[in-house]
């Protein structure tokens, strides 16, 4: 049989039947429309009420700073004093959400902005039949078969199994899964057609890989291996070069964050009192797989092996292969391997995407042997955009298309009651130390927005950041029991951390808190989780430990002092963990030091200052 290199065959793109890139569109449109569902609507899509699901509210936290990063420096890493004391938020703590950030850039919002990270999960929910139906042409499937890969697309998606990952928010493991087909889409496309159109896919696809996952992204060598190594040979000097440069123009193009990727990665750390990290690779099972599996219909296993059939009879070779190659390292990855801290075993989420492409190649080729594809395509467009737009067709066919549960939107009513709390019972003039116990509060990295106070403990529910070892955590205070704390030790932790309310979450820890003749119950209420106490500490407040100085500002953007006037030693020690990359200002004047603390494996602030200065400012530079 003749090689499919596109000569010789009929015009069957969307070029020659723009009437399918209406069906496309209709499906994103239908996409889009189960996607609002997660919110209870368009209204609920583009209010501010925060998505508090999963660790959603942590990505919309660092979004917002990561974006104000971008805009005021250029740089994916930003200072933020709001928790631990002082920590860097980079990409290597919370990829997620970077996902998000480009989004907030375009809609020009910086900060703490719901409404700009539920445009972001909206985005990324309706490219999701788009990324399908190209790579779907890229297969070499026809322009009206393209409806069975966005179709297939879209359903996987809202399958209980992705629902999953995306509820947790994992958003990076989705997206880099979008990444993925697409690459497979364009490279076969550059083995059947080369081309600047399967290049094209093939480097966008690259460069967003690179972007949302670059650990995961090496997971798409195998099937890169063997589609070179099946089509390679057919091809001349011109075409390797081109293949050659696709992952280098994805790699240039991310350096700019790649960097602060890299000069960062120690801030992830395994937690060390026992807290179950968000890795279980070790963990996963058949069952796992089988589970997928029902989810996604066995009737798309059948057509996916029919379709890698007909793919190597047409001598698509390399695109079956790559295709085979990437569904086994989904595989080996969820059973023994780890996905850049992230459990592994939602890698074999992607399978069903993955075979998706050769069940869309299979059904477009017998319904265009049968004469009926036009039609059956149009009535699955129709019903999926009659689903997500008319709830009794939705009810009707919801065997077929399961209803999409709304996600977890806006402050409860117990929540609400410890934002006021803390906003009437707080300062900004000292922290307040969050407990944090095996029922997380998730929701909490939104205190800071919501109430504008500072906070040891609440950011990192999993403790995967080395800033938290200072933390309120499961019987523990700063990694000890604290059954070994003398009252004098007590004293010396709140002085360090300026730590002005304890806020607890459990009987033990406030019993600890009240035997302290310095703490007072301020408020006391119910939660879901159980109760909850807040003690205000009758104790001097100031984020300065030694020399004189007044915080006039301190946020993502600058750290603000007045009045600054050094100890006898010519310091000016600060309750603030040291990070390198704060400048200071005057410049040499005031110059920043690194004092190592015993208690701490995070050094403290200390500014070096020989005379008294009128201002200070203490600014993030990369």
């Amino acid at each position: 049989m003749a090689v499919d290199d596109g000569k010789n065959t009929p015009d069957t793109g969307f070029r020659h039947r723009p009437q399918w890139l209406l069906a496309v569109a209709a499906l994103a449109a239908a996409q889009l429309g189960f996607a609002v569902q997660l919110f209870g609507g368009w209204a609920g899509a583009s209010d501010d009420r925060p998505v508090l699901t999963g660790r959603h509210p942590l990505h919309q936290y660092h979004a917002g700073i990561g974006a104000g990063a971008i805009r005021d420096n250029g740089t994916a890493s930003a200072y933020d004093p709001h928790f631990q004391a002082g920590y860097p938020k980079t990409p290597v703590f919370d990829a997620p959400a970077r996902i998000a950030e480009p989004v907030y850039l375009l809609l020009g919002r910086v900060d703490h902005c719901p409404a700009a990270y539920k445009t972001a999960l909206l985005v990324l929910c309706g490219l999701v039949p788009l990324v399908f139906a190209a790579a779907g042409r890229g297969f070499g499937i026809h322009a009206g078969g393209t409806v069975w890969a966005a179709a297939g697309g879209c359903l996987v998606w809202w399958s209980p199994p992705v629902r999953e990952v995306f509820d947790a928010g994992h958003l990076d493991l989705l997206a880099v899964g979008l990444a993925f087909v697409l690459f497979l889409g364009g490279m076969a496309r550059y083995a059947r057609r080369p081309g600047p159109s399967g290049w094209a896919t093939m480097a966008a696809a690259s460069v967003v890989g690179w972007y949302v996952h670059p650990v995961a992204w090496f997971g798409l060598f195998p099937a890169v291996a063997v589609f070179y190594l099946v089509s390679a040979p057919r091809h001349g000097l011109a075409w390797h070069l081109g293949a050659i440069a696709v992952p280098v123009v994805g790699l240039v193009a991310n350096l700019w964050w790649l960097a602060d990727w890299a000069a960062f990665w120690w801030v992830r750390c395994e937690p060390t009192d026992g807290t179950p990290a968000d890795t279980a690779g070790g963990m996963w099972q058949a069952g796992e797989l089988l589970r997928l599996v029902s989810a996604a219909g066995w009737p798309t296993l059948v057509l996916a092996a029919v379709g890698l059939g007909c793919m190597v009879r047409k001598e698509r070779c390399g695109s079956a292969g790559g295709v085979l190659a990437s569904v086994l390292v989904a595989l080996f990855t969820a059973r023994w391997g780890e996905v850049g801290g992230t459990d592994a075993r939602h890698a074999v989420t992607g399978i069903p995407a993955l075979l998706v492409l050769p069940a869309a190649f299979a059904a477009a080729e017998f319904f265009k042997r049968m004469k009926i594809g036009p039609v059956i395509g149009a009535g699955v467009v129709a019903g999926l955009l009659a689903a997500a737009y008319h709830p009794p067709t939705a009810s009707f066919v919801s065997g077929v298309v399961p209803p999409v549960e709304p996600l977890a939107v806006g402050l409860d009513d117990s929540q609400a009651e410890l934002v006021e709390t803390l906003k009437s019972h707080t300062t900004t003039d000292a922290r307040i130390l969050i407990e944090e116990t095996a029922d997380e509060w998730h929701w909490s990295p939104l205190l800071a927005p919501l109430t504008g106070r500072h906070f040891i403990g609440g950011l990192d529910a999993d403790g995967g950041l080395e800033h938290s070892g200072i933390e309120l955590r499961n019987g523990k205070l700063a990694g000890r029991p604290l059954a070994e704390w003398s009252a004098a030790d007590r004293a010396e932790y709140c002085r360090r951390y300026n730590v002005g309310w304890a806020l607890c979450r459990t009987d033990d820890t406030a019993k600890w808190w009240a035997a302290d003749p310095t703490a007072k119950e301020v408020a006391r209420f119910t939660h879901p989780s159980g109760p909850v106490v807040l003690f205000e500490l009758n104790r001097p407040r100031s984020f300065v430990l030694s020399g004189k100085a007044v915080v006039e500002r301190m946020d993502r953007g600058k750290v603000v002092l007045r009045d600054v006037v050094p100890d006898e030693n010519g310091k000016v020690r600060l309750s603030l963990h040291f990070q390198k990359e704060l400048k200071t200002s005057p410049f040499p004047l005031a110059m920043t030091l690194a004092e190592k603390d015993p208690h701490d494996p995070i050094p403290f602030l200390t500014l070096d200052v020989r005379a008294p200065l009128s201002r200070v400012t203490l600014a993030w530079k990369r």
